[in-house]
């Protein structure tokens, strides 16, 4: 089995997410978290590949556990914004937004 760096494996899960393939993303994810669960970088990957898959709710508790990591991450609010809005939660919504 090849070895990859950390840093070197988080690299492949954006590029994954640039070129679309979500459903790998989301596996590839996965399997760092499972050897890294405070890993920021592959939460993030996780909750934006899910919000590319409309997995709405999924992706709103990944983002809010990234948020319990680093409470004003710009990107998990934006991201909760919009999910709450596709489930109907405008006032969670706007108040991530804020």
């Amino acid at each position: 089995m090849a070895e990859i760096s950390l840093q070197n494996y988080q690299q492949k899960l954006d590029q994954l997410l640039h070129d679309q393939m979500v459903e790998e993303a989301i596996h590839h994810a996965h399997h760092i978290l499972k050897h890294y669960p405070k890993n920021i970088g592959a939460y993030r990957g996780l909750g934006l590949a899910l919000m590319m898959r409309s997995r709405w709710s999924e992706a709103c508790e990944v983002f809010q556990r990234l948020l319990g990591a680093l409470p004003r991450d710009f990107t998990a609010h934006h991201e909760l914004s919009l999910a709450y809005e596709q489930l109907g939660e405008t006032e969670k919504a706007l108040w991530h937004l804020e």
